[in-house]
């Protein structure tokens, strides 16, 4: 309690929440120090821990919401925004399982959407569904998913990603399911078939090389994982020619 009084007394106002609650960006390096500082040296007061930790996600939120602009006086934007991601990172460190690791995942993803970083986004999204069983997650976890899909000729995990998303999503809130799913190309359905036609393709490149034994053998795999697939019908049909 002595070292964070005397800490109060050097650092005054700049140390604590303004009136309205946002940190002064122009001096924020030297008040994260600070805050690691007093982290340390205070671990077992959790009632400071906390405190603590609830600035450094103050400051790290007003970091982000600067990325809204190109420049922040003469210094480049996307420096606030990597600092930001390491104080949420930092909060993750020392607060594991707590609320504060909760809040800093979603700052995260917040983070990630602005660059367009999805696979970030994704296993972020799948931490934060760990700790948090959030089902309202489950739509980002789909479109980050999807995203990263580069078509039939590139790898296919993506895709089945997104497949394993839409069933758990179906299963755990079929209202809400229902609800998101508006776009007919989304739906388990059509993921399902287009995941067949890649293994169909695949298979059919086997059979133009004249490798029978690996076309037969992917033919099969298809009608066990895809067996109610138009193209696995296709490729019953072509196993029973055989």
């Amino acid at each position: 309690m002595m070292i964070l009084a005397q800490m109060i007394l050097i650092y005054g106002l700049n140390f604590l929440p303004r009136e309205t609650g946002d940190p002064d960006l122009s001096n924020y390096k030297v008040e994260i120090r600070q805050i690691f500082i007093e982290l340390r040296s205070e671990r077992e007061n959790e009632v400071i821990r906390v405190q603590l930790g609830e600035r450094l996600l103050l400051i790290s939120k007003a970091l982000i919401e600067a990325g809204d602009s190109k420049f922040l006086g003469l210094i480049p934007l996307n420096t606030r925004i990597k600092d930001a991601e390491e104080i949420l990172s930092k909060i993750r460190e020392n607060f594991p399982g707590e609320s504060l690791e909760v809040e800093a995942l979603n700052s995260l993803i917040e983070i990630y959407q602005l660059q367009g970083n999805d696979s970030q986004i994704e296993e972020t999204a799948n931490c934060l569904i760990r700790l948090s069983h959030r089902v309202d997650l489950y739509p980002v976890l789909i479109n980050a998913a999807r995203a990263q899909y580069r078509g039939k000729e590139y790898d296919q995990s993506p895709y089945e990603r997104t497949l394993g998303y839409l069933r758990a999503f179906e299963k755990i809130n079929p209202e809400d399911y229902q609800a998101y799913i508006v776009d007919e190309k989304i739906t388990i359905a059509a993921i399902t078939e287009s995941l067949a036609e890649a293994l169909m393709s695949r298979a059919e490149w086997y059979r133009a090389q004249g490798d029978l034994y690996s076309f037969r053998f992917i033919l099969k795999r298809l009608v066990l994982r895809y067996p109610d697939t138009m193209v696995a019908e296709k490729a019953r049909n072509v196993l029973r020619g055989f």
